[in-house]
């Protein structure tokens, strides 16, 4: 008797790991994206400075906002994992709503980061469109990727310094970009 239960129990076992297995292929195929690394938008100075993507596009450019770019800075110096008390406050409703609004940054791969719901007035409604149509017709007004990210990177702390040129060999072999008190080794930037 309990040989007849015992193969049926192995089946059963065998076919639901099948099953599952069939499952997340499946979900892999059907969901766009999933399981594969894209890169989320276009590097920008100040988008960089906060470790998310630039406004707009390379093809379409966003329009400045140093407001909201000061707020990613100073929010995500409180809004984080560092500490017990960051943790306390990221995770609680003041710290997911202001993710939301602002976005989660990824200073490894700033375009990978994300920028919220809050892109500033120059990258929306009618304001958006007014300043666009002024640079079509001329005006040298600047898009995001125009403007300097010192001020920004001040405000964020997360401050970038290259080692001084050497020569070609010396800088391929040691080329290391210090982020915070953390060192990165630099891909692709020496």
């Amino acid at each position: 008797m309990i040989t007849q239960h015992v193969i049926p129990l192995r089946r059963v076992r065998a076919g639901a790991a099948l099953s599952g297995t069939a499952l997340a292929a499946v979900l892999m195929v059907a969901t766009p994206g999933a399981g594969i690394a894209h890169a989320h938008g276009y590097s920008t100075p100040s988008g960089d400075a906060v470790g998310r993507p630039g406004f707009g596009s390379e093809s379409t450019p966003g329009n400045p906002a140093p407001g909201v770019r000061a707020v990613q800075a100073l929010g995500d110096r409180v809004f984080n994992q560092n500490t017990a008390f960051n943790k306390a406050l990221d995770d609680s409703p003041l710290g997911i709503n202001y993710h939301n609004a602002f976005g989660t940054p990824n200073y490894e791969h700033p375009t990978h980061g994300s920028n919220g719901t809050v892109t500033g007035l120059l990258n929306g409604g009618l304001i958006q469109t007014t300043y666009d149509s002024l640079q079509t017709r001329g005006a040298a007004l600047p898009d995001e990727a125009d403007l300097s990210a010192a001020v920004i990177r001040q405000l964020s702390g997360h401050h970038v310094t290259v080692a001084p040129h050497r020569s070609v060999a010396a800088t391929a072999s040691s080329c290391t970009v210090r982020v915070a008190k953390t060192s990165l080794r630099a891909q692709g930037s020496c």
